[in-house]
Parts: C-alpha cells; structure tokens; sequence
C-alpha cells in the first residue's frame, strides 16, 4: 500500500491534521483530488472556520488586558487618532466589511480565518454584523478553492 493509498484509506483521520497544518486550502484540495465526499468535507470545513471565529476574538480581547499593552496603549490611541485622519484610512472604512470578507477569502497563509477576524476586531466592527461576514467569506473562499482545484486538475490531466 502507498502513501497515496494509505492517505485515502484514512483520509478522515488525515484531514483534521491537513487542516490544522495547512489550513482551509490542503484539507479542501485534498478531499477534492483525492476522490473524498465534498457534501461532507465542505460544511465541515466551513464549521471548523466558524467555530475559530469566537476563540480568536476572545484571544484578542485576552491580549489587550495584558500589562504591558495597557501601558502602551495612549500611544497606540494617539498613532490610531492620527492614522484615522488620512484620506486612505477614510476611503478604506468606507469599505471595511468589503476588506474582511476578502481578507477571509483569501486561501493563502496570511488570508483566512485568523486575519479576518483581527481586522474585523481592530476596525471594531460589531461582532453581530462581522460574523455573516466572516462566514461569507469562509463560504466563498471553499468554493473559490474547489473551483481554483477543479482548474488545476483539469490542467494536471
């Protein structure tokens, strides 16, 4: 038996690691390129995603009562102050559910999820309105990611 073989034979098993490790993006191609049910993976995936949304913002809440940022916070609220009157600051508000939904999409390191909530939470947007955006985001990023696995195998082949 291969390791492809053994990968597929237990892919369930293998999944969680692929998604721990590699994120949204090597749990979502792998099912797809290995033959897996997507009616399974694909809301599971999506849940998963979910469910990261309430540990983050309690970790960021968590790290704004350390000692160390409340003492570094005037400052941080006077370059916010500052930061607050630039034309790019305004213009960008404007568009800051537009920004976390894409920032969720994004199925690249640094895209998904964890930055998508810290921008959520740094814009302080209400959680009431920044979770469908979230999810919407998570939603559209899989199925980008099985159209973008779909376009690759059909290139592969």
């Amino acid at each position: 038996m291969g390791w492809l073989d053994w990968l597929k034979e237990y892919y369930f098993l293998n999944f969680f690691a692929l998604y721990i490790f590699g994120g949204r993006t090597a749990a979502l191609l792998s099912a797809q390129w290995l033959g897996q049910s997507l009616v399974f993976f694909f809301p599971l995936i999506v849940l998963l995603d979910i469910l990261q949304i309430p540990l983050f913002y309690r970790a960021y809440e968590g790290l704004l009562q350390l000692s160390f940022l409340s003492r570094v916070g005037p400052w941080l609220e006077r370059r916010r102050e500052s930061l607050q009157r630039s034309w790019a600051w305004r213009f960008w508000s404007a568009w800051r559910g537009l920004g976390v939904f894409l920032i969720t999409l994004m199925p690249v390191k640094g895209g998904g999820m964890w930055s998508g909530v810290l921008m959520a939470f740094s814009l302080k947007i209400p959680k009431r309105a920044s979770y469908p955006i979230l999810i919407g985001g998570s939603v559209a990023g899989c199925l980008l990611l099985l159209g973008l696995g779909k376009t690759l195998g059909y290139l592969w082949s």
